[in-house]
Order: structure tokens, then C-alpha cells, then sequence
């Protein structure tokens, strides 16, 4: 949002209510950049893999749980071969088009949902991976479990 639209959100607080300090209009104008900034974002996210919004209060607060309705892919439906998408520096995802920005250093729940509506195990399966397969690079997992190792053998040292 330009400056030229806060200072006019700014004047319209001040017209609106003329008790208002300029400090404190500027702040209301700025949530108000805020939010608006959040609501763009919201409406540009793909809801289509959405089934159904369960809102539940749970202690006087409302949850929303979003079921995903997930796609059935085949074999066909791979861009990229499952036997070479994982290697040393990155792990690309077999169902994006093969690109640069396809290249990650692990592949995520949240994308395989969000950009593919399909779930890690679905996912897994599709590729024939095994189900106990880490969706990161080599050099990523090599790390992961050196931390592990590390997080673990500190633990042992401490409760002795």
C-alpha cells in the first residue's frame, strides 16, 4: 500500500474522530494496512482442496478444522522420476514441473497439501517410496541425524 493511501486512511481516522491524536491514527491506519495486506493474502490462497470447515467451540473459542480433499494421482501424474528426485543437495517434488524453484532441501507437508492436495503417506506411496522414507536431501538427512545423535548423547551425559 502507498504512503499516499495510509495518510489518507490516516485523515479519515482524524475526520472520524476528531479526539484522536495523529500518533494514534497512524497506528489504526497501519492495522488497518495490516490487515488489509492479510485479507489480500488469504483471498489469493487455493481453497479449492478444501471438503469441509468444522468449526467446533472448544472453551469459548471457535476451531477451525479444515478437512483436504485429496487428489488421486497415478503414475502418469509424476513429472519427475521418483529414482532421481532425492539426492545429495536436494530433493525435487515429482509432481511439480521440473524447474529451479522445484528444488528444496526437504519436501514438506505443507506443500505436497497446499500445492498438490495430497497427503506425505499418499505421496509415498505414489513414488514407491518406503513409508519410512525422509522426504530431504541427503546431505539434510545426514545432518538431521547427526543433530539427533548429538541431542541424544548430550542427554546421556547430562542424566548421568
Amino acid at each position: 500500500m502507498a504512503t499516499s493511501q495510509i495518510l489518507d486512511i490516516m485523515r479519515e481516522f482524524l475526520k472520524n474522530n476528531p479526539t484522536l491524536n495523529a500518533r494514534d491514527a497512524q497506528r489504526h491506519a497501519i492495522e488497518m494496512v495490516k490487515l488489509s495486506m492479510e485479507a489480500e493474502r488469504m483471498m489469493s490462497f487455493d481453497y479449492s482442496h478444501l471438503d469441509a470447515i468444522d468449526v467446533t467451540p472448544v472453551n469459548n473459542k471457535k476451531i477451525v478444522k479444515k478437512e483436504f480433499i485429496e487428489k488421486q494421482y497415478t503414475k502418469e501424474d509424476l513429472k519427475i522420476d521418483p529414482s532421481t528426485a532425492i539426492n545429495e543437495e536436494y530433493i525435487e517434488c515429482c509432481l511439480c514441473e521440473k524447474n529451479n524453484k522445484n528444488k528444496y532441501q526437504s519436501l514438506t507437508s505443507t506443500h505436497l497439501k497446499s500445492k498438490h492436495s495430497i497427503s506425505k503417506e499418499q505421496y509415498l506411496n505414489l513414488c514407491g517410496y518406503d513409508k519410512k522414507t525422509r522426504l530431504m536431501s541427503h546431505k539434510n538427512s545426514t545432518a538431521t541425524d547427526d543433530r539427533i545423535k548429538t541431542a541424544q548423547e548430550a542427554r546421556s551425559t547430562h542424566s548421568e
